[in-house]
């Protein structure tokens, strides 16, 4: 593969992350009051944390994909990256489920099964 298909598939693989990340941040960014009106342990971070720790955990996650792929592309590792493309999805509508639609049972399911 050459240097600059790595590259394509670089941005590519991140701007997949960042797809997903913008569908629950969608979701998400009015949830602020909703979070802190949830009872929560005092070890529970500050809403704000979360936005800046997601995107950096998006953006490894893009990279990690890119990783996989680059060594045969996506027929040398379609089971692998069709899984994280299936989590990236379910973890997308994982915020939909709980703070734009506010199903706490169905979401602490969907939890089980990213687990």
């Amino acid at each position: 593969m050459s240097r600059s298909q790595q590259i394509v598939g670089l941005v590519v693989w991140i701007m997949i992350s960042f797809a997903a990340a913008a569908i629950g941040g969608i979701a998400s960014a009015t949830a602020g009051s909703f979070y802190l009106d949830l009872e929560r342990p005092s070890w529970a971070p500050p809403a704000g944390l979360f936005s800046p720790v997601w995107t950096v955990l998006y953006l490894l996650q893009g990279i990690a994909s890119w990783l996989v792929w680059r060594v045969g592309g996506f027929s040398a590792a379609r089971t692998a990256l069709t899984l994280f493309l299936v989590q990236l999805a379910v973890n997308a509508v994982w915020s939909w489920i709980f703070f734009s639609w506010r199903l706490g049972a169905l979401a602490f399911f969907e939890i089980l099964v990213l687990w």
